[in-house]
């Protein structure tokens, strides 16, 4: 009962983490989104905390729990868990302005999805060396354009060379980064509890003991 009370713990420990994490890393990417539109950006109710904040913190939550689920053992279909990247599909259930509305953000969500798992992927553990290859490929290249962007728009101060726009060069770039390294808790080993009960005597209390050691190992799901 103790031991399941201390899952029950680190199970809500860890996602809440995440959640905090994730909430953090989409108000950064809200902030990076501002640095390029320039006076342009607006914050809404809507668009702001519907459709970046709180994705942000139902992935970063349902990483956390992935990592949960890694530390015991990764059993099931965990590892399906590195599709949390799809929370930002909510803005499908968003009025959109614009000729592409709903279909372009959506279409955007499942770019940054892809782009999420390929960089998991690429620093993940599990995966072989020729898939880790081709996605940090991938992924290198994404956060290069992610890099970028302010720089290819045209505007003079967003230009690699002036100090607003490297600063937005590298908050971009880190912020993939920190998204591939959370990605990559579903494809890393799954830790395997092995409890090892005593065949002696039960101890003074009536109860055998028992040893908790935890395995690396490749084989788990």
């Amino acid at each position: 009962m103790s031991q399941q009370r201390s899952n029950i713990a680190n199970a809500i420990g860890l996602t809440a983490t995440g959640a905090v994490c994730g909430l953090a890393w989409a108000a950064s990417l809200r902030a990076f989104m501002s640095g390029i539109a320039g006076h342009g950006s607006r914050y809404d109710w809507t668009n702001t905390f519907v459709g970046v904040l709180l994705p942000g913190l139902l992935t970063g939550a349902i990483l956390g729990y992935a990592e949960f689920r890694r530390r015991t053992g990764g059993t099931g279909r965990w590892r399906r868990l590195a599709l949390a990247p799809l929370s930002f599909l909510v803005v499908v259930f968003m009025p959109v302005p614009g000729p592409t509305g709903v279909l372009g953000e959506a279409a955007t969500a499942l770019l940054v999805t892809a782009v999420a798992v390929a960089g998991g992927v690429a620093f993940g553990t599990v995966p072989p060396m020729w898939a880790r290859i081709v996605c940090g490929v991938v992924a290198g290249a994404a956060a290069a354009g992610l890099a970028l962007v302010g720089a290819l728009s045209g505007e003079r101060m967003l230009a690699v060379t002036e100090a607003r726009g490297a600063y937005l060069a590298v908050l971009g770039a880190s912020l993939l980064v920190v998204l591939y390294l959370a990605e990559s808790i579903p494809f890393r080993r799954a830790v395997v509890v092995a409890e090892a009960v005593a065949h002696g005597e039960a101890s003074a209390g009536g109860e055998a003991s028992v040893a908790v050691t935890p395995v690396d190992t490749t084989d788990a799901r």
